[in-house]
């Protein structure tokens, strides 16, 4: 049977958990400030978090050809 991360002698599994927390929490935020739908496993079924907030996702206006693209990271790989 698998350990929890918590029990763990590995640090770098040990201190994940929180990280993984951390991270989640960005992008609820996130997803809250663009309006975009951010999506969970709850109970096997998929929830968007956003719109139980009751915020609507941001729908694609007709005629926006706006091309976005990724921010590139310092080393120049995607």
């Amino acid at each position: 049977m698998n350990q929890p991360p918590a029990s763990s002698e590995d640090p770098g599994i040990r201190d994940s958990e929180p990280a993984l927390r951390r991270a989640a929490q960005k992008a609820r935020e996130l997803g809250e400030q663009t309006r975009t739908p951010v999506y969970v496993l709850r109970h096997g079924q998929i929830v968007d978090l956003v719109a139980e907030d009751g915020e609507q996702p941001k729908r694609r206006q007709e005629g926006d050809d706006t091309i976005r693209t990724a921010p590139i990271c310092p080393d120049g790989k995607p």
